[in-house]
């Protein structure tokens, strides 16, 4: 039984395939690693600045566009952190 498995043109290649599957779950989850680390520096840099801005007295029209802008991206930001977090354990 093992000779007629050693000798099947297939079973080589479905070996060799499992090993290509778990590379590219590799690099698939090297990738995805990489991007939550820069989308969490992201996040914290967003933050800073918010809270950087908070100490300006004047609340001209720019500082509120500005401020509304880095909302609008860290909202961005924690949600898609968050699809991460729930998918991908």
């Amino acid at each position: 039984m093992y000779y007629k498995a050693m000798n099947n043109p297939t079973s080589l290649w479905e070996h060799s395939d499992t090993l290509i599957k778990k590379y590219h779950r590799r690099v698939l989850f090297s990738f995805m690693k990489n991007g939550y680390e820069i989308i969490t520096g992201f996040k914290v840099a967003r933050e800073e600045v918010l809270a950087a801005l908070n100490h300006f007295e004047s609340s001209g029209k720019y500082l509120v566009e500005i401020e509304g802008k880095i909302q609008k991206d860290l909202k961005e930001a924690r949600s898609t952190l968050l699809d991460v977090q729930r998918l991908y354990r």
